[in-house]
Protein backbone atom coordinates (compact mmCIF):
# COMPACT_ATOMS: atom_id res chain seq x y z
CA UNK A 1 0.00 0.00 0.00
CA UNK A 2 1.38 3.40 -1.00
CA UNK A 3 1.28 6.06 1.77
CA UNK A 4 2.54 8.91 -0.40
CA UNK A 5 0.18 11.68 -1.41
CA UNK A 6 -0.04 13.05 -4.96
CA UNK A 7 2.39 15.89 -5.70
CA UNK A 8 -0.25 18.66 -5.97
CA UNK A 9 -2.18 17.60 -2.86
CA UNK A 10 -2.70 20.52 -0.40
CA UNK A 11 -1.82 18.31 2.55
CA UNK A 12 1.53 17.33 1.09
CA UNK A 13 2.27 20.94 0.17
CA UNK A 14 1.42 22.06 3.72
CA UNK A 15 3.54 19.30 5.30
CA UNK A 16 6.51 20.00 3.07
CA UNK A 17 6.67 23.71 3.91
CA UNK A 18 9.80 24.94 5.55
CA UNK A 19 8.77 26.48 8.85
CA UNK A 20 11.06 28.98 10.49
CA UNK A 21 10.07 29.20 14.10
CA UNK A 22 10.88 32.59 15.53
CA UNK A 23 13.92 32.56 17.75
CA UNK A 24 15.11 35.07 20.26
CA UNK A 25 18.28 34.84 22.29
CA UNK A 26 18.37 35.44 26.03
CA UNK A 27 20.26 38.69 25.36
CA UNK A 28 17.48 39.87 23.03
CA UNK A 29 14.89 39.03 25.67
CA UNK A 30 16.87 40.92 28.31
CA UNK A 31 17.23 43.90 25.97
CA UNK A 32 13.52 43.93 25.10
CA UNK A 33 12.49 43.48 28.75
CA UNK A 34 14.83 46.28 29.85
CA UNK A 35 13.50 48.59 27.11
CA UNK A 36 9.92 47.74 28.11
CA UNK A 37 10.77 48.41 31.77
CA UNK A 38 12.23 51.80 30.86
CA UNK A 39 9.23 52.70 28.65
CA UNK A 40 6.78 51.80 31.43
CA UNK A 41 8.70 53.85 33.98
CA UNK A 42 8.64 56.88 31.63
CA UNK A 43 4.91 56.43 30.98
CA UNK A 44 4.17 56.20 34.68
CA UNK A 45 6.33 59.23 35.44
CA UNK A 46 4.38 61.24 32.84
CA UNK A 47 1.14 60.08 34.44
CA UNK A 48 2.35 60.99 37.94
CA UNK A 49 3.32 64.48 36.76
CA UNK A 50 -0.02 64.86 34.97
CA UNK A 51 -1.91 63.78 38.08
CA UNK A 52 0.06 66.22 40.24
CA UNK A 53 -0.90 68.99 37.79
CA UNK A 54 -4.54 67.84 37.90
CA UNK A 55 -4.52 68.04 41.71
CA UNK A 56 -3.00 71.54 41.60
CA UNK A 57 -5.42 72.65 38.86
CA UNK A 58 -8.58 71.38 40.57
CA UNK A 59 -7.43 72.71 43.95
CA UNK A 60 -7.06 76.09 42.25
CA UNK A 61 -10.52 75.75 40.72
CA UNK A 62 -11.98 74.97 44.15
CA UNK A 63 -10.42 78.17 45.48
CA UNK A 64 -11.01 80.50 42.53
CA UNK A 65 -14.46 79.51 41.24
CA UNK A 66 -17.60 80.57 43.04
CA UNK A 67 -20.57 78.36 43.59
CA UNK A 68 -20.94 75.30 45.76
CA UNK A 69 -21.42 72.82 42.88
CA UNK A 70 -18.38 74.00 40.94
CA UNK A 71 -16.20 73.83 44.04
CA UNK A 72 -17.60 70.44 45.02
CA UNK A 73 -16.99 69.10 41.51
CA UNK A 74 -13.41 70.38 41.60
CA UNK A 75 -12.81 68.74 44.96
CA UNK A 76 -14.33 65.46 43.71
CA UNK A 77 -11.78 65.31 40.87
CA UNK A 78 -8.84 65.31 43.30
CA UNK A 79 -9.45 61.80 44.71
CA UNK A 80 -9.78 60.61 41.10
CA UNK A 81 -6.22 61.78 40.44
CA UNK A 82 -4.98 60.04 43.60
CA UNK A 83 -6.77 56.84 42.55
CA UNK A 84 -5.03 56.91 39.16
CA UNK A 85 -1.65 57.34 40.82
CA UNK A 86 -2.39 54.47 43.23
CA UNK A 87 -3.64 52.22 40.42
CA UNK A 88 -0.57 52.80 38.26
CA UNK A 89 1.73 52.16 41.20
CA UNK A 90 -0.09 48.95 42.09
CA UNK A 91 -1.01 47.51 38.68
CA UNK A 92 0.95 49.40 36.07
CA UNK A 93 4.48 49.42 37.47
CA UNK A 94 7.16 47.49 35.64
CA UNK A 95 8.43 44.32 37.27
CA UNK A 96 12.22 44.20 37.57
CA UNK A 97 13.96 41.77 35.23
CA UNK A 98 15.18 38.79 37.29
CA UNK A 99 18.96 38.39 37.36
CA UNK A 100 18.82 34.62 36.81
CA UNK A 101 16.87 34.59 33.59
CA UNK A 102 17.01 31.51 31.36
CA UNK A 103 15.70 31.42 27.81
CA UNK A 104 12.34 29.77 28.52
CA UNK A 105 11.81 31.56 31.82
CA UNK A 106 12.85 34.83 30.14
CA UNK A 107 10.29 34.46 27.38
CA UNK A 108 7.61 33.56 29.95
CA UNK A 109 8.55 36.49 32.19
CA UNK A 110 8.55 38.96 29.30
CA UNK A 111 5.25 37.62 27.94
CA UNK A 112 3.56 37.85 31.37
CA UNK A 113 4.86 41.39 31.77
CA UNK A 114 3.49 42.36 28.34
CA UNK A 115 0.13 40.76 29.17
CA UNK A 116 -0.07 42.70 32.43
CA UNK A 117 0.67 45.99 30.68
CA UNK A 118 -1.76 45.15 27.87
CA UNK A 119 -4.55 44.74 30.44
CA UNK A 120 -3.65 48.06 32.06
CA UNK A 121 -3.96 49.74 28.66
CA UNK A 122 -7.17 47.92 27.70
CA UNK A 123 -8.91 49.11 30.86
CA UNK A 124 -7.59 52.69 30.55
CA UNK A 125 -11.09 54.15 30.43
CA UNK A 126 -11.99 52.53 33.74
CA UNK A 127 -8.99 53.50 35.84
CA UNK A 128 -8.00 56.75 34.13
CA UNK A 129 -11.17 58.35 32.80
CA UNK A 130 -14.03 57.12 34.96
CA UNK A 131 -12.61 58.54 38.24
CA UNK A 132 -13.12 62.07 36.86
CA UNK A 133 -16.70 61.63 35.64
CA UNK A 134 -18.49 62.44 38.93
CA UNK A 135 -16.42 65.54 39.62
CA UNK A 136 -16.65 66.87 36.08
CA UNK A 137 -20.40 66.20 35.94
CA UNK A 138 -20.98 68.11 39.19
CA UNK A 139 -18.69 70.90 38.00
CA UNK A 140 -20.47 71.25 34.66
CA UNK A 141 -23.85 71.22 36.40
CA UNK A 142 -22.57 73.87 38.79
CA UNK A 143 -21.57 76.17 35.98
CA UNK A 144 -25.19 76.11 34.82
CA UNK A 145 -24.10 77.17 31.36
CA UNK A 146 -26.32 77.68 28.42
CA UNK A 147 -27.00 74.26 26.89
CA UNK A 148 -24.95 75.15 23.81
CA UNK A 149 -21.86 75.84 25.90
CA UNK A 150 -22.48 72.77 28.02
CA UNK A 151 -22.75 70.64 24.88
CA UNK A 152 -19.48 72.10 23.54
CA UNK A 153 -17.72 71.41 26.85
CA UNK A 154 -18.98 67.82 26.92
CA UNK A 155 -18.00 67.23 23.29
CA UNK A 156 -14.49 68.62 23.90
CA UNK A 157 -14.02 66.46 27.01
CA UNK A 158 -15.29 63.36 25.20
CA UNK A 159 -13.09 64.08 22.17
CA UNK A 160 -10.01 64.42 24.37
CA UNK A 161 -10.85 61.24 26.29
CA UNK A 162 -11.54 59.37 23.04
CA UNK A 163 -8.14 60.39 21.73
CA UNK A 164 -6.48 59.10 24.92
CA UNK A 165 -8.50 55.88 24.89
CA UNK A 166 -7.73 55.26 21.20
CA UNK A 167 -3.99 55.70 21.82
CA UNK A 168 -4.09 53.20 24.67
CA UNK A 169 -6.06 50.67 22.61
CA UNK A 170 -3.49 50.98 19.81
CA UNK A 171 -0.69 50.40 22.30
CA UNK A 172 -2.54 47.37 23.73
CA UNK A 173 -2.90 45.90 20.22
CA UNK A 174 0.81 46.38 19.61
CA UNK A 175 1.57 44.54 22.84
CA UNK A 176 -0.83 41.76 21.80
CA UNK A 177 1.08 41.24 18.55
CA UNK A 178 4.30 40.93 20.51
CA UNK A 179 2.64 38.52 22.96
CA UNK A 180 1.47 36.39 20.03
CA UNK A 181 5.03 36.22 18.67
CA UNK A 182 6.35 35.16 22.07
CA UNK A 183 3.71 32.46 22.38
CA UNK A 184 4.90 31.02 19.07
CA UNK A 185 8.39 30.77 20.52
CA UNK A 186 7.14 28.98 23.61
CA UNK A 187 5.32 26.29 21.60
Amino acid sequence: MNNELPAGDPRSLWQSQHCDSPHMSIDEIRTKAAASHKRIKRRNLREYVAEALVVIMFTGYAIVFHGFMVRLGSILCIPGAFFITWFLQRRGSASPVPAELGLSSGISFYRRELERQREVLRWFWLWNLAPFVPGLAVMLAGFGLDLRYLAIAVVLILAFWSFLWWGNIRAARKLQREIDELQLMEE
